[in-house]
């Protein structure tokens, strides 16, 4: 899994049907465990483009979220910074694995995004 997540700027391209998350944290963990233990070979794997498109998805849906919570005055869950940011699907997958399997099972793709999002991002107190 050599591919870069462009979590925010992902977001601005992923059409509005590309939200709907089918899979729940721990099913995605699941898929991308299995494609990490294949190295270089899992590039080759379909799984890649359905683990890429829902992260993208869960992203957008993460950041349409966020505007619409900012354009409804309503606080939001995180504070991203100008020009968005990245993280590399390690990272990604260490933030799966610090989630218990348990609250994987329960949380949603976009679920889990926002909290990376948001501990990536968090809001400043002035």
């Amino acid at each position: 899994m050599l591919f870069r997540l462009a979590v925010c700027a992902a977001a601005l391209t992923c059409a509005p049907a590309a939200f709907a998350q089918d899979m729940n944290a721990q099913e995605l963990y699941e898929r991308a465990t299995k494609l990490k233990k294949k190295g270089p070979l899992a590039l080759l794997s379909s799984d890649v483009g359905v683990l890429k498109k829902e992260i993208q998805g869960a992203a957008a849906a993460s950041k349409a979220q966020y505007e619409a919570d900012k354009k409804a005055g309503r606080q939001t869950r995180y504070c991203p910074p100008k020009g968005g940011q990245s993280m590399t699907s390690d990272e990604l997958m260490a933030e799966l694995a610090a989630i218990p399997e348990a609250e994987r099972r329960r949380i949603n793709s976009q679920e889990f995004m926002t909290r990376v999002i948001a501990k990536k991002s968090p809001c400043r107190s002035a």
